[in-house]
């Protein structure tokens, strides 16, 4: 069986398109959160990588997966409080 995208399933999770993820700021800050939580071994790697990258447009070319969720939380603090938008 097929295992779906890390996208697909946050998507799926708020009841929303993919592209809303990222062009809707309430989905957006949600898929971030959600993806903060998720237990590292939800996926590869390189799809971390990936949803990531969607999410926030940045590459995260970092080493493991929780060197990129300890960036990302950082990066979804600032946005919460107001300190910098992604």
């Amino acid at each position: 069986m097929i295992r779906p995208h890390i996208l697909d399933t946050l998507a799926q999770k708020q009841d929303c398109y993919i592209s809303d993820l990222r062009l809707n700021p309430v989905n957006n800050q949600a898929a971030l959160a959600d993806l903060i939580l998720l237990d590292n071994s939800a996926c590869p790697l390189n799809e971390w990588r990936e949803t990531v990258d969607y999410l926030i447009g940045e590459d995260m070319s970092l080493e493991d997966i929780e060197m990129i969720k300890n960036n990302l939380l950082r990066k979804w603090r600032n946005l919460i409080y107001g300190k910098t938008s992604i």
